[in-house]
């Protein structure tokens, strides 16, 4: 008996250790979320991991002392190397691969004379294994070879175009392959400097815009000149980070701060102008919502951008310790990270580059280097970016299809899918991939291709058989003989009220005139018109196009759709016949409601005819959509007012108060009904408590 208790406590201990030690595991799991932005809505979705810190370096670790407050870093193929600019230590370090140093740069000759660097920021390394560094404490630029020699100093252009008053003081450097030198400059709002190999100002480039509203304007038209120039939402906000793309293109970051672009991310091609693809759905701004959630607050603030390959840029959130990974269409892919200490956390990137797939931030705040590596579910979607771009549809398909496998929610897969699909001339399914992503931009497009390829294989036999029908038509009539066909059927009076019905939206003043003097129309007809108009709606929430629906949710409530239908058709004869009653208005609370009936037959048609247009109709072409919609509660609106007017025998200004009143008397009704509503649900709570406090006792 005592063993069998021994071995239950043993094993209750075993399940508790073990327990704990799985409970341990957990809480050493990646600090921070990966995440996206769903087209749909706008909405974070999470996402699979994409990337893991690998190493996290001190100063020690490199073997040399702390770091303090390090601005960039670049990581260069050309000299197997990267370099951090330790700008508290005014020093530039150059370490190896195995994170090992291989220099420190913090002395130099100067033309015979010892220099020194003062507050180092931005640093870059052309493809001929040049060091450029932006010496921002000394105002200028310098360059270095392989073995750090001074080759040139860069100061302030000698140019009348560059402006006496403008500073020249380098913080980020970026040198394309011909030799220009990009220099963004603290304090400069014209843009970009860009420099020749020589020294020699060549302009400014992708200069920052404004949007100022109507009420700035108008302050700003009021003000004094002092006044204007210290308006911060006027001044244009200066870039923060460059890097350069495969072709040469300069990426360069704002911070948004006074911007109202849509993206924090511009693409200056050679000819100085942004070239750079952004989303409808999701903009190029870093978090869209949660600015002031938990202990960050503020909106994203692009501090730095690196390019990677294929198209796909990295770009550093310096508020909100994030990465943010963006596609050359302007697409979200991923973004992680998170402020704080544990490993992988960081709080504030200040300077990012990329090693093949790896990135390496640096961290100003916590003196350390950071290297993320990407997880199988990163590269597979580089993969599928990289066979994409260089048209291996196929193979691309394969990896998205590894995407959607690890991640089911990752509407980016089915973009990638969509956007093969169209290459390859598959309109219909790349318009349901499109569809499962929730973008209706791309949709559109694919719905244009669908579209011409059906009416390219319809046209001919669709336009011969027009021309036989109408050639048939036409011989018909020249040689119908005239004779007169004696009706011995009956009318069926619910048939004729009906097409009265048709008759009256065309010729309303006549048609409503028989309703009351001829005794044509029935309420029966007007609830069959109001079936109708209850079934067009439901048909319209069901089969509206995908490009039109309001909600990607397509859960329609019956009884919701039938109060919608029938409330504000009910409220409008309530009140217009309690005052009409009150205006000696001839019409009855029948009559009223025979003519509202029979007056929304257009809102049935413009619902058919909108949800048939919904389903053909592209992105430019919604318009029509609306115009349809608009035109059918105009004509019904024109129609009620007609039969108002016939009904109580008004004249048409006395029309027009009537129905302005109405709807006053509409509004107090609703008013009235939810005070009802409230009352009543207050003396059911208190009888609920008084009868349990009488139960109780």
């Amino acid at each position: 008996m005592r063993k069998i208790i021994s071995f239950f406590i043993v094993l209750i201990l075993f399940i508790t250790i073990t327990s704990v030690s799985v409970g341990a595991i957990s809480t050493n799991q990646t600090p921070y979320t990966t995440y996206t932005y769903s087209y749909a809505n706008q909405d974070e979705q999470l996402s699979t991991q994409s990337y893991i810190a690998s190493k996290v370096l001190y100063g020690e670790d490199l073997g040399t002392v702390a770091l303090k407050n390090p601005k960039d870093i670049f990581i260069s193929d050309v000299n197997n190397c990267y370099y951090i600019s330790d700008t508290g230590n005014d020093r530039i370090l150059t370490v190896d691969f195995n994170n090992i140093l291989i220099n420190e740069l913090k002395v130099f000759n100067n033309n015979g004379n010892e220099d020194m660097f003062s507050e180092p920021s931005g640093i870059y390394a052309d493809k001929s294994g040049y060091l450029f560094i932006a010496d921002s404490g000394n105002n200028r630029l310098l360059k270095f070879d392989k073995e750090y020699n001074l080759i040139r100093e860069y100061k302030k252009p000698d140019s009348t175009l560059f402006g006496e008053d403008v500073p020249f003081k380098p913080i980020s450097v970026a040198v394309a392959d011909e030799g220009n030198i990009y220099i963004i400059c603290e304090g400069v709002y014209q843009g970009v400097v860009e420099i020749d190999e020589q020294g020699e100002f060549v302009g400014f480039i992708g200069a920052n815009k404004t949007s100022p509203t109507l009420w700035d304007r108008f302050w700003l038209s009021v003000s004094t000149k002092q006044q204007r120039d210290n308006m911060q939402s006027f001044t244009p906000v200066t870039f923060t980070g460059i890097d350069l793309d495969e072709m040469n293109f300069l990426l360069a970051t704002a911070q948004l701060e006074n911007n109202q672009g849509n993206s924090g991310v511009k693409r200056i091609n050679l000819g100085g102008n942004d070239v750079i693809r952004t989303n409808s759905k999701i903009s190029m701004t870093g978090d869209l919502r949660n600015y002031n959630s938990g202990s960050i607050t503020g909106r994203s603030s692009f501090n730095d951008v690196c390019y990677i390959s294929d198209g796909v840029f990295a770009v550093a959130d310096i508020t909100r310790s994030r990465i943010f990974f963006y596609s050359e269409d302007g697409d979200l892919l991923f973004a992680f990270g998170s402020s704080g200490s544990q490993v992988g956390n960081m709080m504030s990137p200040s300077g990012i580059d990329s090693n093949g797939l790896s990135i390496y931030i640096v961290d100003s705040t916590t003196n350390q280097i950071v290297i993320f590596e990407p997880t199988v579910y990163c590269r597979t979607m580089f993969n599928a970016i990289k066979n994409y771009r260089e048209g291996h549809y196929e193979l691309s398909d394969k990896y998205f299809n590894q995407l959607l496998k690890q991640n089911s929610n990752c509407e980016l897969a089915y973009i990638g899918m969509g956007k093969a699909q169209l290459r390859k001339n598959e309109y219909k399914s790349a318009m349901q991939s499109f569809k499962l992503a929730n973008n209706k931009e791309y949709y559109s497009s694919a719905l244009k291709g669908y579209r011409k390829s059906i009416l390219e294989k319809i046209f001919i036999p669709t336009f011969i058989s027009v021309v036989v029908i109408s050639v048939f038509i036409i011989i018909r009539v020249l040689t119908k003989k005239e004779k007169k066909i004696e009706d011995k059927g009956k009318n069926i009076p619910l048939l004729e009220d009906i097409e009265h019905g048709f008759y009256l939206i065309l010729h309303p003043f006549k048609g409503y005139g028989d309703i009351k003097y001829e005794g044509a129309g029935s309420l029966t007809a007007g609830a069959v018109f109001f079936l109708l108009y209850f079934a067009s709606l439901i048909f319209k929430s069901f089969s509206t196009g995908f490009l039109f629906l309001e909600s990607t949710e397509n859960n329609v409530n019956l009884l919701f759709e039938l109060t919608k239908a029938a409330a504000p058709i009910f409220l409008f004869c309530l009140a217009n016949w309690c005052l009409t009653t009150l205006m000696d208005g001839e019409g009855s609370f029948k009559a009223i409601l025979v003519s509202v009936l029979y007056a929304i037959i257009p809102l049935i048609i413009s619902n058919v005819l909108c949800t048939a247009l919904s389903q053909v109709l592209t992105n430019e072409e919604t318009g029509f959509y609306y115009v349809v919609s608009t035109v059918g509660y105009i004509w019904t609106f024109a129609l009620i007012a007609v039969g108002n007017l016939t009904v109580h025998n008004f004249t048409m200004t006395r029309t027009v108060l009537t129905l302005i009143l109405t709807v006053v008397v509409i509004a107090i009704i609703v008013f009235i009904g939810f005070l009802f509503v409230n009352l009543s649900c207050e003396v059911y709570y208190f009888a609920k408590e008084v009868i349990l406090e009488v139960l109780n006792r």
